[in-house]
């Protein structure tokens, strides 16, 4: 397989050739996939992870275990409050 790389990824693979830190050019494109793989795979499971948490809000709201909006900011409000006046 052949690649194209733009000038600025080129002159980086070059320069990381030239330091030793990589035997080849393709050993550099291997780890940077190897890398973006793994990058996907956590966005994956961080999505699963967030779609998991809404469906759990959801069947809370449908079994009515509900709290009103006005305690909600109150509470955060008060949370805010305390965070800043810990730092003075």
């Amino acid at each position: 397989m052949n690649i194209s790389l733009s000038s600025t990824l080129e002159d980086y693979v070059n320069k990381r050739l030239h330091e030793g830190h990589y035997a080849s050019a393709s050993e550099i494109v291997s780890e940077g996939l190897q890398l973006l793989i793994e990058k996907d795979q956590e966005r994956a499971e961080e999505f699963l992870a967030l779609k998991k948490e809404i469906q759990i809000g959801l069947d809370q709201i449908d079994q009515g275990k509900t709290v009103p909006m006005e305690d909600v900011f109150s509470k955060a409000n008060a949370i805010i409050a305390k965070a800043k006046n810990e730092q003075v």
